[in-house]
């Protein structure tokens, strides 16, 4: 873990605010480059092939990707101080700290209440474990976390005070990989409590813990709100694990009182307490909506395709800084920016391609694209 020795280098001073703005730094850097990568190649460079993977045939305004970029740049300022603070008692603890005059009061709690019971620690090779173990460790990581995340995610619909929170991120009924953690501050700290939490309760390798949550909870995070189906790694309607179709079902058809598809890795506790969509009777009621089975049914064809691309959101908007400042109510740019977002008629010129390129490279697959 870059953090956990970047103090024993000297690159950063030896303090939690330090560490905790460096934490924050490097949380926008890696969810913002996985976030746009992925933004770009789906939405920015659809093409009709593509399309015919995304659970949802419309795509967002720019304005409101905007939105799910800028509430997800501004959570990860919320979600960074447990992280940090994890961080900081690992190495307290290893004794990577000295402390000043004016920090001996609070050194002393550290000492003697907090760290007596803070188990966790920097270094894998440190221990003298193997890889068996961090292995075995970071699938409880996983069983634990997800089953926590599962719990407070049903709470955040069921229980009044929580709802209010929590209904900002369903704004984003057509989510992008940039609404991963567009939350409220309040979510975002109770969702990263387990890297803290998790610490103090076993004894646990906090490069472990934190390589786990940035790969299974924000990179796949990232993946659960693309809006792309992707059935050649892993089938929607698979028994075990929520795919994108899952997620989006939750903030498409999820709501007040109306949990659905909260779990976020594994689908085991939606299915014992009924926290999934049921459509009008059964589970397979939703199965039309499933981009597979809307190909399948001939409603992804080409014509399908130019319909879409007609009103076609110009994403390039948001490569215009300009364009960003209507988010905190400059109005002579966002009025500018409401003239400006007009309809690309040719969605595949607008991706990169001319029309004449696309129509000559989808010929011989369009058959088989459309009908598995």
């Amino acid at each position: 873990m870059v953090l956990c020795y970047a103090f024993d280098s000297g690159l950063l001073p030896d303090s939690f605010l330090a560490l905790y703005l460096a934490t924050t730094f490097l949380g926008i850097f890696n969810v913002g480059l996985f976030s746009q990568l992925s933004f770009h190649f789906l939405y920015k460079k659809a093409t009709f092939i593509k399309w015919q993977y995304k659970s949802n045939a419309e795509f967002p305004k720019a304005k409101l990707v905007r939105h799910e970029a800028v509430r997800t740049i501004q959570g990860i300022f919320f979600s960074a101080i447990f992280p940090a603070l994890a961080i900081y008692l690992a190495k307290k603890k290893a004794g990577g700290y000295g402390a000043s005059d004016s920090d001996q009061g609070a050194d002393s709690f550290l000492e003697s209440k907090v760290l007596p019971k803070f188990q966790g620690y920097c270094g894998i090779d440190s221990s003298g474990e193997g890889m068996i173990r961090h292995l075995a460790e970071m699938l409880f990581i996983i069983l634990v976390t997800d089953v926590y995340e599962w719990l407070y995610h049903n709470l955040g619909h069921e229980l009044d005070f929580l709802w209010r929170f929590h209904t900002h991120h369903h704004k984003f009924f057509n989510p992008t990989p940039w609404a991963v953690i567009a939350d409220e501050p309040p979510d975002q700290i109770m969702r990263s409590l387990p890297l803290l939490v998790l610490p103090f309760v076993f004894r646990m390798n906090v490069d472990v813990l934190f390589f786990t949550f940035a790969a299974f909870f924000y990179v796949y995070g990232i993946y659960l709100h693309s809006g792309y189906e992707c059935d050649w790694i892993v089938r929607s309607d698979n028994p075990v694990v929520n795919t994108s179709f899952q997620h989006y079902m939750h903030h498409y058809a999820g709501g007040r009182k109306h949990a659905c598809h909260t779990g976020f890795f594994f689908k085991f506790e939606d299915w014992v307490v009924g926290s999934y969509y049921k459509g009008d009777l059964t589970m397979e009621a939703q199965r039309p909506y499933y981009a597979i089975n809307c190909r399948k049914g001939g409603k992804r064809k080409y014509a399908d395709w130019e319909r879409v691309a007609k009103k076609f959101p110009n994403y390039s908007v948001m490569y215009d800084w300009r364009f960003w400042l209507g988010e905190i109510g400059v109005k002579r740019y966002e009025e500018y920016f409401d003239r400006e977002e007009v309809s690309v008629v040719d969605l595949t010129k607008a991706g990169g391609y001319s029309k004449e390129k696309e129509i000559d490279r989808v010929r011989k697959h369009v058959e088989g694209a459309v009908v598995e």
